[in-house]
């Protein structure tokens, strides 16, 4: 971690990385201009076809939008469209990453335990929409709170 000038706080904030907007932004574009093809193309003009993917490609660009991880003076902070968690940088007992599985797969996530008593359960940040820098810049940030290995993605064994 970099020290700060005199007086100055530290401040690392992390959004959405371009490839994320990129990749899923192109997913529903193409859907979109499909459906437009289709509806010019069909006798009775269906617009649903348009409409639903073109719907789904601005609530995900919202949606990459309102993601945030930031650290400002003494609290950590993530946020998301529907909700954000707070925590005291003094009230992190520990940092680490961890993998989980789902019905849909497996991802990659920084879990941030606080100290017993603040928070009722740890914070999750799902890491796969930022960027390796932002992601080196958080770990570095947490220090010696981030226990184990500072893996990024879910096939790979990076250690930094």
């Amino acid at each position: 971690m970099e020290n700060a000038p005199h007086g100055q706080a530290v401040e690392v904030d992390a959004r959405a990385s371009l490839s994320s907007y990129l990749i899923l932004g192109s997913i529903f574009l193409l859907l979109t201009l499909f459906g437009l093809y289709v509806a010019i193309r069909a006798p009775s003009h269906d617009w649903n076809f348009v409409y639903v993917p073109a719907g789904l490609l601005v609530f995900s660009l919202f949606w990459l939008r309102s993601i945030r991880l930031r650290v400002r003076g003494v609290e950590l902070c993530y946020r998301t469209l529907f909700w954000t968690r707070r925590v005291n940088l003094s009230d992190i007992e520990k940092a680490e990453t961890r993998l989980f599985g789902t019905s849909k797969g497996t991802y990659r996530a920084l879990v941030i335990y606080p100290r017993g008593g603040r928070m009722r359960k740890p914070m999750r940040v799902n890491i796969k929409v930022f960027s390796r820098e932002d992601l080196r810049r958080i770990f570095d940030f947490l220090g010696p709170k981030f226990q184990g290995p500072r893996r990024i993605g879910v096939f790979t064994d990076e250690s930094v």
